[in-house]
């Protein structure tokens, strides 16, 4: 599967670790723009869909017996912002594992 970097270095005929620089570089200078301006498509992909796509690699491995709770459970605790203060909290004697942390 190739990732932003990969097709980054391919268009720029870079290698892939200059590809992971720029994309890096990118995404810090483009961090500040505010969200709210930003079209759906835009605003989703800068703050939900990394982690989403995350939680759903985890949820193929995985393969829970609960899979919407699983990747609820998953978006809360691997949340690059911390766990808001509406998020329920857990329960205890949940019969669903925790998931397992988010590979960097």
């Amino acid at each position: 599967m190739s990732t932003a970097a990969d097709d980054l270095a391919a268009a720029l005929g870079s290698s892939r670790e200059e590809g992971e620089a720029i994309e890096a570089a990118v995404q810090t200078e483009t961090a500040d723009l505010d969200t709210a301006v930003l079209p759906v498509r835009a605003y989703l992909d800068r703050t939900v869909v990394p982690l989403l796509l995350q939680g759903l690699a985890q949820l193929a491995k995985e393969r829970p017996p609960h899979p919407v709770e699983y990747l609820a459970h998953y978006l809360l605790q691997n949340n690059p912002d911390g766990r808001p203060d509406d998020a329920p909290a857990e329960e205890e004697g949940s019969a669903m594992p925790a998931p397992a942390p988010a590979a960097e």
